[in-house]
């Protein structure tokens, strides 16, 4: 199984996917941090340098042969990955995807001064407003959805798991931390 995380940036996919595969004992790929390892420079530069295109086609190749295999594991999308309908697709077919969601405010408080391109603007609240409207109805096609706001990643990643459990994921149900704390 491949629990895939989706949602806007800053959300927790990067965050909660690590605790959650470390929780699961899968491994955890970050696909903005794959692609910035094969292009061997940050995603900042490879807008500036390449364009948006250039970098949503990487991130839909890198997509698609991550899936194509049969290796378990948790994986974080980026932000932007639900723009392809591919994408959307592949998501939907081969991973349990899990939506993660915040408000605007939220979102800009977690992601201040941390180089996120697409967000350079003189309203930087106004920009995640418009990207988030012009992306909604994709993201809306997750229909497994935690909202991370106001809860640790602990908790986020707790909703997670009861959710793989009520959807019937079995393989996932003895999670290494079920038993910690008893007796104590």
């Amino acid at each position: 199984m491949i629990i895939a995380l989706v949602g806007f940036m800053g959300t927790g996919k990067s965050s909660v996917g690590t605790r959650l595969a470390t929780r699961l004992a899968l491994d955890f790929i970050d696909l903005d941090q794959l692609i910035e390892e094969q292009e061997e420079r940050n995603i900042p530069a490879i807008f500036a340098e390449e364009g948006e295109g250039y970098f949503r086609q990487l991130e839909s190749e890198l997509l698609q042969g991550l899936l194509a295999g049969q290796r378990e594991m948790v994986l974080a999308t980026g932000g932007g990955v639900v723009l392809s309908e591919v994408n959307r697709r592949i998501l939907q077919n081969k991973t349990f995807p899990v939506r993660l969601t915040a408000t605007p405010a939220e979102i800009r408080a977690r992601i201040d001064g941390k180089g996120r391109p697409l967000l350079e603007s003189a309203d930087p609240v106004g920009r995640i407003l418009s990207l988030l409207k012009e992306r909604e109805p994709y993201y809306r096609e997750f229909t497994h959805r935690v909202d991370t706001v106001g809860k640790n990643i602990e908790e986020v990643v707790e909703e997670i798991v009861n959710l793989i459990k009520r959807n019937g994921v079995d393989q996932f149900a003895g999670d290494q931390d079920k038993d910690q704390g008893a007796g104590t």
